[in-house]
């Protein structure tokens, strides 16, 4: 069965200003997943139907914009994985909308010095002597210039 999903009003939890936590739901089966978004609205601001934010909040064009761009974040990645084999589910979809922005996987850079000496260690083994000695020359004078910085 295929993936859906709906936003709506967390009615259960009422915050003491009088106001519902907005949620998105991601369902497929019987198997679902919930995810904050950050706003929390009136009763009487949300249009359950059309699922977007009336304009007797103050704010409805800024949610509004969250809102469809939430959207679209869902049904790219739903059009993204739509050839692959794998089944997506709601799990891997709420684990993609989670991460911040900003915060990006770490991701080792690569490191120069310990690739030159890796292909030295290559090229003695191979017989290569003659360049691994101008390669290993070549590295120790980047480490000596590195380590003047």
């Amino acid at each position: 069965m295929e993936l859906k999903f709906t936003i709506a009003l967390d009615k259960r939890r009422q915050k003491k200003n009088l106001t519902y936590p907005l949620k998105l739901q991601v369902y497929q089966d019987r198997n679902y997943q919930i995810l904050s978004l950050g706003i929390d609205l009136l009763e009487s601001d949300w249009n359950d139907q059309l699922q977007e934010v009336l304009p007797t909040n103050s704010n409805f064009k800024l949610h509004n914009a969250k809102l469809s761009s939430m959207r679209a974040k869902i049904q790219r990645i739903l059009l993204l994985h739509e050839d692959e084999e794998a089944r997506l589910t709601p799990k891997d979809i709420i684990a993609v909308l989670s991460k911040e922005p900003g915060k990006k996987e770490v991701v080792e850079k690569p490191d120069i010095l310990a690739y030159g000496k890796r292909h030295i260690a290559k090229l003695e083994s191979s017989g290569h002597i003659g360049n691994s000695i101008v390669y290993s020359c070549a590295i120790n004078k980047l480490e000596e210039y590195a380590g003047e910085r």
